[in-house]
């Protein structure tokens, strides 16, 4: 009997226990932060945009308007403009489902570290939200559209995540931020006017280079797929170029693979032997080449390799200039050569040892096939 009254009493103090969950807010109560913008404002101030989607005109394209709204908000730091939201919205907000985070162009010069401590410290935040940087402000950017995408924080998303382009997401830039010998890259986008939809339309523009935490300059064209191959990202991804005979030839690289090995010189001086392999098809041609005959199906091969050549030496070329590791070039020293690294090169090595460092690139490219036909079906017979 007794047994049975503590199991009871057991029993009664759980229930109290059981109070249901006490911290639920209702799915209608909440507002969704989808992307945030982050500029910078004067004396220090931060001025945040945040996407957030309205619910009543999901999937109702005809009711006119966007589905989504653009809330601007002035203050001294993130957790001091959400209060300032709180009292503006009737619903609750939750960045939980945000997926992207831009950083305005000033902002990114001014210094991003002091922004982690919020991104991180905030457990509803996602760090593998993807980090863009805005040529100007992260505001306009935010605006921006696609053809086909209603949201613009959907359309950035697939745009880098498009084939052959580098991605880095919020925690991914921390760990680069938190290394000595690292300094970060970041996607770099922005908009611009086209024939058929007019101005603000959001476009990929390469790479913000950041030197500890600010940024200091933007990888282009070539040298941002240079980056792809020396940083070990290398993606599906295509490349056109004009062969030494002038035609036009267009290249799907499959898989690529890049090999950096430091070797110490008299002086201790630092040469990079880098090494990259490359597989591809061709994908097009335009000079209506044999594919057939073997002396061309070398030619691609050894022009592409080539190619990605020039573009690992237009990136290295960059950072040289500009002095910073994007690619942790100096851990490789440190591993290594932990005494060198040690005693001379680590101390200043972005604006000293790095300028001063040699390359040497050797590239071998595997063409596996021609594509569905060896020949263009139109080509013209050569009669004898």
């Amino acid at each position: 009997m007794k047994r049975n009254r503590r199991g009871l009493l057991a029993l009664i103090l759980l229930s109290v226990a059981l109070t249901g969950c006490w911290d639920r807010v209702e799915l209608n109560d909440m507002a969704f932060i989808l992307a945030t913008g982050i500029d910078a404002a004067p004396d220090d101030k931060l001025d945040v945009s945040l996407e957030i989607p309205i619910p009543a005109k999901m999937g109702k394209k005809s009711s006119g308007g966007d589905p989504f709204t653009i809330v601007a908000t002035e203050g001294s730091t993130m957790r001091d403009i959400t209060q300032i939201n709180n009292t503006r919205m009737s619903r609750r907000l939750t960045s939980s489902h945000r997926r992207v985070l831009i950083i305005g162009e000033d902002m990114a010069k001014r210094g991003i570290r002091p922004l982690f401590d919020n991104f991180t410290r905030v457990p509803e935040n996602r760090l593998n939200g993807i980090l863009v940087v805005a040529k100007g402000k992260a505001s306009d950017l935010l605006k921006g559209k696609t053809p086909v995408d209603e949201f613009s924080w959907e359309a950035l998303r697939e745009i880098i995540r498009g084939r052959g382009k580098t991605v880095n997401n919020v925690k991914n830039v921390a760990q680069a931020l938190s290394t000595p010998q690292i300094d970060p890259v970041v996607v770099y986008m922005g908009t611009i006017e086209t024939k058929e939809n007019g101005p603000g339309q959001i476009k990929l523009l390469g790479y913000a280079q950041f030197k500890e935490d600010k940024m200091v300059g933007v990888y282009e064209g070539d040298e941002m797929l240079g980056i792809h191959w020396l940083a070990g990202q290398v993606t599906p991804h295509e490349m056109t170029y004009r062969l030494s005979n002038g035609q036009m030839v267009t290249v799907y690289v499959l898989e690529g693979t890049t090999q950096i090995e430091p070797v110490r010189m008299p002086g201790n001086r630092i040469k990079f032997d880098i090494e990259v392999r490359a597989t591809c098809f061709v994908l097009e041609d335009m000079g209506v080449l044999d594919m057939n005959d073997l002396d061309n199906i070398r030619m691609i091969s050894k022009e592409t390799g080539q190619q990605i050549k020039k573009h690992i030496e237009k990136s290295l070329e960059r950072m040289q200039q500009m002095g910073t590791d994007s690619v942790a070039l100096g851990n490789r020293i440190n591993r290594k050569y932990p005494r060198l690294w040690r005693d001379r090169l680590g101390k200043d090595w972005r604006d000293s040892g790095l300028k001063q460092a040699d390359y040497e690139i050797h590239s071998e490219v595997t063409v596996s096939h021609t594509g569905l036909v060896s020949d263009n079906p139109a080509r013209e017979e050569h009669r004898k």
